[in-house]
């Protein structure tokens, strides 16, 4: 009988930080546009929050608003659930003369 083979094994070299799939490419791409439209949206928040305050200072007045939807052509309806939040949020309000 004949020698036995040795099965040898295959060595891949492996960079130090690792091998990104591209699933691990796709799950940051997606952590970058959460993180974009996260920014968008707190810089259209203060936006919103600045223009507020200007019709607050032009009619001598407090506003109170609610947004369901930040998106163009994106709208919702106004849920029956939330209408205890604006009672209470009325209730904290100082009193004051005019409210739009």
């Amino acid at each position: 009988m004949g020698k036995k083979k040795r099965k040898q094994k295959l060595q891949v070299p492996v960079p130090k930080e690792g091998i990104q799939t591209d699933v691990q490419l796709q799950g940051i791409e997606t952590m970058a546009e959460e993180l974009k439209q996260r920014r968008l949206l707190s810089e259209r928040r203060g936006e919103r929050k600045r223009l507020i305050k200007q019709l607050e200072d032009e009619r001598g007045s407090k506003i109170i608003s609610y947004f369901t939807a930040d998106r163009r052509n994106l709208g919702a309806q106004m849920g029956s659930d939330t209408i205890p939040f604006f009672f209470e949020h009325l209730q904290s309000v100082k009193k004051v003369e005019k409210i739009d």
